[in-house]
């Protein structure tokens, strides 16, 4: 039969008070700080559209939750600015949470077939 020093457990135990309300502080600050909201949604998105892979308007703004879109110029656009838009093309941004500050634009054909995206935020 084995024991193991008492001393040892309390200095665990005593450690792990300390470090674990203080990771969870440090976790719960940073959720609650704006560049956490927009890394973590970012993230999402990303893997999100890895995953899934839309091809379509609707199949894309499916799998983009906590954002708000409107029509965008590509000279207005920071990754996508280069793009020449073709007859029939649109260029739709995507603000995460509804702030365009860090959007992404996405731009559809006239069938609502996705065309290509840029992300501002890389």
């Amino acid at each position: 039969m084995t024991t193991s020093a008492p001393g040892r457990h309390e200095s665990l135990n005593r450690l792990l008070l300390i470090l674990v309300p203080l990771i969870g502080t440090i976790a719960l600050a940073s959720w609650h700080s704006r560049a956490a909201h927009y890394f973590f949604a970012v993230l999402h998105l990303e893997s999100t559209w890895r995953d899934r892979d839309p091809q379509t308007r609707a199949e894309f703004e499916a799998v983009t939750c906590c954002t708000r879109s409107r029509p965008a110029d590509p000279s207005m656009s920071d990754w996508g600015s280069h793009h020449i838009l073709e007859p029939g093309e649109e260029m739709v941004q995507y603000g995460v949470f509804g702030d365009f500050s860090v959007p992404f634009e996405v731009v559809y054909d006239r069938d609502g077939n996705l065309v290509a995206r840029y992300t501002s935020y890389e």
